[in-house]
C-alpha cells in the first residue's frame, strides 16, 4: 500500500482501477449550494456505498446526529474543508446498552489446556455477565468497552487533585464458554443443546475429557448451570456454570467497582484520499473555541483511512476508543502558534481506549506528527463510555521533519505502545515553549521503541513519565525498551531522564544504541554541556552494547536521582574531543546509587591530547558519602599515553569493588594519590563469603540445609562454633552450592551440631600475602603503592560471588579527605 493517497489526483476510471471494488454511485459537487445536506441525503440514500468527492468542500458538518452507526465509505480526490469551531467530519456510534459484569481481575484469567491434544493451551480472560441471559446476540468477533468506576492510580498523581482518568479496556470476543462435567470429550462442530432450557451453541474448540470447557463463537439462548447437554439427542455432559465471553485482553488494573460492558457497533468507515484544510488562517489568533479536530472519530471499529493533511485547526485526525484503526496520513502543516488557545498541531492523536491503531505517518510543520492522549474528569458521570481509559496497543511508524516540540509523543498512562522505522529530523520547540525539542518523548508505559534515527534534536529522546507513582494492580514491572536507534546531532542530552518520580522501580532497557552529537563543541546555552545519557530517576536502567561519542560533560551522567544503573559493555569514544575539553566516560553524582558495570567497556582516547583522555573509567562526582560501583572487568584502552584508572574522585571517599568471574583468578593492584594522608590511616579489605545453617558428622559429611551470600565450593575453609580448625571442603555430595550435603577433610572426629541441633557457619576464603602491614608507610609518604599480587583467593572456589572492596579511611574511621585521588586497580584475570 503506498505511502501516500493512491488516488490523489486520479480520474475515476484511474480510481476504479487502483483496486476499488465498487463503482461510487453517488457524487457530491463542490458546487453543491449545501454540501452538508448533498452528503447526509447520499449516506441515507444507500449507507456504505462509496461516496465520491472530487472538489473542495467548505462545510460545517458536525454529523454527530447523522453519522453514527452508518457504513461510511468516502473516497476522491477532494478536500473537506474544516470552518473555526466544527469538525470537517465527526463519526460518533453509539454504544450499546451497559451489561453488567463480575469484577474482571487476574482471577478472572483462565489457562486452557489439554495435555491430550494441546499441550500449550491458551490463556484468556473470562468476564461473566451477572444476568446470563445479556449473552444472547453476542458473538465471537464482537468488539466491547469493558469499563468501571475505578481510575488508573497514577492519573491523580499525574495531574491536579480531581483530574482521573477512568478504566477501560476494548475487548474482542475470542468465543463464547461454557464449563461442563460428568461426561465425556467433545468434539468440533457438535451441536450442543441445554435439554432443560434448549439453547444450543456449535463446539468451535474444547478443552479437556471428562470435564472441561467448550467454546464457540455465538449461543442462541442461555443455558442452564446444571441441565444436561445433548449431542445427537444423548446426554453427553452436564452444564457446570453459566456461559460466558473470553477475550484475550491482558490485563494490568483491576475493574471492580460495578464493571459493565457495552457494545461497538460493527458498522465500516472508510476515508480513502479525501484531504483535509482549514478555512482562514489557522495560526491566527481565533479563540479556543475554534480549536477543535479536523475529524473525530468516536468509538469507531477499523477505521481505514489515507489522507493528506493541508491544513487544520488543531488535531488533523483525533481517533477516541476506536479500536484496530489504520491512518496513513501526508501532513504538510498544522498550527503552533496562539499559545493561550492550546492550538496544538498533531497529525493523528490516538486517545482514551484507543487499542492497536497502526499510524504511518509522514509529517512536517506541526506539533507532533503522532501522539496520545486521555481525558481526566471530575467524575465518572461526566465521562462517556468513548472518553474513558487509556490508549493500548498502538504501533507507530513514520518521518517528522522540522517539526515543533516532540515529534513522536505519548501521553501519561498509555500502555504496550510500539515505534518501529522512526525518523526525525531537526525538531525545534515552537511558539509554545512548554518542553525544547525534543525528537520522542515518552510518558507511556511498557513502550518499545525500536529501529530509529533522531538528528538535531536539542534532546533525542526525553523520558518524561510522571505517571510512573503507582504500579500495576498485576504487580507487572513497567519496563521501557530502546532497541537499535541512532541519535544524532543533539544539542544537549541524546537521551534525557529526570522526571520518572516515585520508587514502584520501572526499568528503561537500552540495547544496541548509538550517540553522537557530530562535534558540535560550541558552548552550551543551557545550564549543562552536551551528554549522550542523563539518568536522574528512579528507575533501573540498563545499557547494553551502547556506543557514545562527542560529549562536553559526560557519556553517561548518572544523576543524584538515580537509583540503580547497569552498564553492560559498550564504547566510549572520545577521538574526537578537542583540546580544551574534558569529557568523562562515566560520571556518577550520588553515592547513593547503586552502579555496576559489567561486560568490558571500550575506551578510545585521543591521541596526545591530554583532555581528550578522560581521567578514570567512573569519576565520582558526589559531595559526600562512599559510592556504591561494582566493575566485573577492565576496560580495553585505545589509544592512551597513561594507564586508565577505574575511579577517580572528587569527593570525600572512594570505593572500588572488583568482581571476578566465576572460575577465573584475579590478581589486582591497587594504587591511591591522595595530596596527603593523616597518619594511621589504614587500607581494609572485605572477601565475600557464605553463610549457611547444618552439620558435620564424626567421619566428615557435611549437611547443609539453607545458604546465603556466595556458594560453597571446594576448598573453601569453614569455620563455626565447635569446628576445628583447618577443616575446608574436599568434595561435593548432593549439594552443589547450596542446600546438600559436602565432604570436608579432615574429619572432625565428633560430631558438630546434629539433625536436630544445627549450628550457623560460614566460609571464610584465606587472605594471604597482604603486604601493606609497615604503619610508617602510610604515614610519611603522600604516595603509596601496594602490590597485592600475592593476595591469594585464585582458588577453584573464587566465583563471581567474590568481590573486592577496597577503602581508605583514616584513625578516626572517617574517609581520607581524596580530593584529588585517583584509585587505580588493574586486574589480570587467568583462565584455570
Amino acid at each position: 500500500m503506498s505511502f501516500f493517497p493512491a488516488n490523489r489526483g486520479m480520474s475515476i476510471t484511474a480510481l476504479l482501477k487502483a483496486g476499488l471494488t465498487h463503482t461510487p454511485e453517488y457524487y457530491v459537487k463542490s458546487s453543491d449550494s449545501d454540501f452538508t445536506a448533498a452528503f447526509l441525503r447520499a449516506l441515507d440514500k444507500k449507507p456504505g456505498v462509496p461516496i465520491l468527492l472530487t472538489g473542495d468542500y467548505p462545510t460545517k458538518l458536525t454529523g454527530i446526529d447523522k453519522i453514527t452507526d452508518q457504513d461510511v465509505h468516502l473516497i476522491g480526490t477532494g478536500n473537506l474543508v474544516q470552518s473555526p469551531g466544527f469538525a470537517a467530519l465527526t463519526v460518533e456510534r453509539t454504544a450499546g446498552t451497559p451489561i453488567a459484569v463480575n469484577t474482571v481481575d487476574l482471577s478472572s484469567v483462565v489457562v486452557l489446556s489439554d495435555s491430550a491434544t494441546d499441550v500449550y493451551g491458551d490463556r484468556l480472560t473470562k468476564i461473566q455477565p451477572l444476568n446470563p441471559a445479556h449473552l444472547l446476540g453476542i458473538k465471537a468477533g464482537n468488539v466491547f468497552s469493558l469499563f468501571s468506576q475505578d481510575y488508573y492510580p497514577w492519573s491523580e498523581q499525574a495531574w491536579s487533585v480531581g483530574s482521573k482518568v477512568f478504566l477501560s479496556n476494548l475487548i474482542e470476543v475470542r468465543g463464547l464458554g461454557l464449563n461442563y462435567s460428568g461426561g465425556s470429550a467433545f468434539a468440533d462442530y457438535d451441536f450442543v443443546t441445554g435439554q432443560t432450557s434448549g439453547a444450543t451453541m456449535v463446539v468451535r474448540s474444547k478443552w479437556g475429557a471428562a470435564s472441561g470447557v467448550i467454546i464457540g463463537t455465538e449461543i442462541s439462548g442461555t443455558f442452564l448451570n446444571g441441565e444436561n447437554l445433548l449431542v445427537g439427542g444423548s446426554v453427553k455432559a452436564v452444564a457446570a456454570s453459566t456461559a460466558y465471553i473470553l477475550t484475550n485482553a491482558k490485563l494490568y488494573y483491576n475493574f471492580v467497582t460495578s464493571p459493565m460492558i457495552a457494545k461497538m457497533p460493527d458498522a465500516a468507515f472508510t476515508w480513502d484520499g479525501i484531504g483535509v484544510k482549514a478555512f482562514g488562517n489557522p495560526d491566527g489568533v481565533l479563540g479556543a473555541a475554534a480549536r477543535v479536530p479536523a475529524v473525530d472519530l468516536f468509538g469507531v471499529k477499523s477505521p481505514f483511512i489515507r489522507a493528506t493533511v493541508h491544513s487544520a485547526y488543531s488535531r488533523a485526525f483525533q481517533s477516541n476508543s476506536s479500536w484496530c484503526g489504520y491512518f496513513e496520513v501526508d501532513v504538510l502543516s498544522l498550527p503552533n502558534d496562539a499559545g493561550t488557545e492550546k492550538a496544538y498541531g498533531y497529525g493523528v492523536e490516538l486517545i482514551a481506549a484507543d487499542t492497536n491503531s497502526y499510524v504511518k505517518v509522514f509529517a512536517r510543520n506541526c506539533r507532533h506528527p503522532e501522539t496520545t492522549n486521555t481525558y481526566p474528569n471530575s467524575a465518572f458521570a461526566f465521562s462517556s463510555v468513548w472518553k474513558r481509559g487509556t490508549v493500548q496497543g498502538g504501533t507507530v511508524t513514520g518521518k517528522a521533519v522540522n517539526t515543533w516540540s516532540a515529534a513522536f509523543d505519548t501521553h501519561e498512562g498509555c500502555i504496550d505502545m510500539t515505534f518501529t522505522d522512526i525518523d526525525v529530523h531537526f525538531p525545534s520547540h515552537g511558539k509554545r515553549v512548554t518542553t525544547q525539542s525534543v525528537g520522542l518523548q515518552n510518558r507511556g508505559i511498557n513502550t518499545t521503541i525500536k529501529n530509529f534515527r533522531i538528528n538535531g534534536a536539542v534532546i533525542g529522546v526525553y523520558e518524561a513519565n510522571k505517571g510512573l507513582t503507582a504500579g500495576f494492580a498485576s504487580g507487572i514491572q513497567p519496563v521501557t525498551n530502546y532497541q537499535d536507534g541512532l541519535i544524532t546531532g543533539f544539542g544537549l542530552y541524546g537521551l534525557l531522564d529526570d522526571s520518572i518520580i516515585g520508587a514502584i522501580g520501572p526499568k528503561v532497557v537500552l540495547d544496541n544504541l548509538r550517540f553522537r552529537s557530530d562535534g558540535l563543541f560550541t558552548a552550551s546555552p543551557w545550564s549543562s554541556n552536551q551528554i549522550c545519557v542523563f539518568i536522574s530517576s528512579p528507575a533501573e536502567y540498563e545499557l547494553h552494547n551502547c556506543k557514545f561519542r562527542d560529549a562536553r560533560d559526560a557519556m553517561i551522567r548518572v544523576g543524584a536521582g538515580a537509583s540503580k544503573v547497569l552498564i553492560d559493555g559498550g564504547v566510549f569514544d572520545h577521538r574526537n574531543t578537542p583540546a580544551g575539553v574534558t569529557s568523562s566516560n562515566i560520571r556518577l553524582d550520588n553515592a547513593g546509587t547503586q552502579l555496576t558495570i559489567a561486560g568490558k567497556p571500550k575506551i578510545l582516547s585521543g591521541s596526545a591530547t591530554p583532555n581528550s583522555q578522560p581521567p578514570a573509567l567512573v569519576r565520582y562526582a558526589g559531595s559526600a558519602g562512599v559510592p556504591s560501583i561494582t566493575i566485573h572487568e577492565d576496560p580495553i584502552v585505545v589509544g592512551r599515553t597513561a594507564a586508565m584508572p577505574l575511579i577517580s574522585n572528587t569527593s570525600t571517599a572512594t570505593t572500588a569493588t572488583l568482581s571476578p568471574s566465576r572460575g577465573r583468578k584475579l590478581k589486582a593492584k591497587l594504587t591511591f594519590n591522595p595530596p596527603s594522608i593523616a597518619a594511621g590511616a589504614s587500607l581494609t579489605i572485605a572477601i565475600g563469603y557464605a553463610q549457611f545453617i547444618g552439620y558435620i558428622s564424626a567421619a566428615g559429611t557435611m549437611t547443609v540445609t539453607s545458604a546465603s551470600g556466595r556458594p560453597l565450593e571446594v576448598g573453601v575453609p569453614i569455620v563455626g562454633p565447635g569446628v576445628p580448625a583447618g577443616i575446608s571442603i574436599s568434595a561435593l555430595g548432593s549439594g552443589t552450592g547450596g542446600a546438600g550435603t559436602y565432604t570436608v577433610s579432615p574429619a572432625p572426629g565428633v560430631n558438630v551440631g546434629a539433625s536436630g541441633a544445627q549450628i550457623n557457619m560460614q566460609a571464610n576464603p584465606n587472605i594471604a600475602g597482604l603486604l601493606l602491614s609497615e604503619a610508617s608507610e602510610y604515614r610519611t609518604t603522600a604516595h603509596f603503592s601496594g602490590d597485592l599480587g600475592g593476595l591469594t583467593i585464585a582458588q577453584a572456589w573464587v566465583s563471581a560471588d567474590a568481590t573486592i572492596s577496597v577503602r581508605f579511611t583514616n584513625p578516626t574511621g572517617a574517609a581520607i579527605d581524596a580530593a584529588q585521588g585517583v584509585l587505580t586497580a588493574d586486574t589480570e584475570r587467568v583462565d584455570f
